[in-house]
């Protein structure tokens, strides 16, 4: 990713211990929480694919305001009141030349 990329779509496929999708037919919401040089932000998340566990964000003009090390997390909540945190996602927001 770039510094001040905006439209970008992240897509993220839930899994299960073994690796399998997780259905997400009975979640309520799904968030991106994102850390970006030490500036935390939340982001509701759409789905995609409800049975295939897909997730997709679409990236924001402030989302990439700045290069540095971008670290993520997906936040899953059902409606039986189940939450499901997804490990820790580490990426990079390039700089523009």
């Amino acid at each position: 990713m770039k510094q001040g990329s905006v439209g970008v779509e992240l897509l993220f496929t839930i899994k299960d211990e073994s690796g399998q999708p997780v259905d997400l037919t009975t979640a309520l919401e799904a968030r991106l929480i994102m850390s970006l040089n030490g500036v935390r932000v939340e982001r509701l998340c759409s789905f995609a694919d409800r049975a295939g566990g897909v997730v997709k964000y679409v990236a924001t003009g402030e989302d990439f305001a700045s290069p540095g090390v971008l670290l993520m997390e997906l936040e899953v909540r059902f409606a039986d009141g189940r939450v499901l945190v997804s490990e820790l996602i580490k990426d990079k927001v390039e700089g523009r030349l």
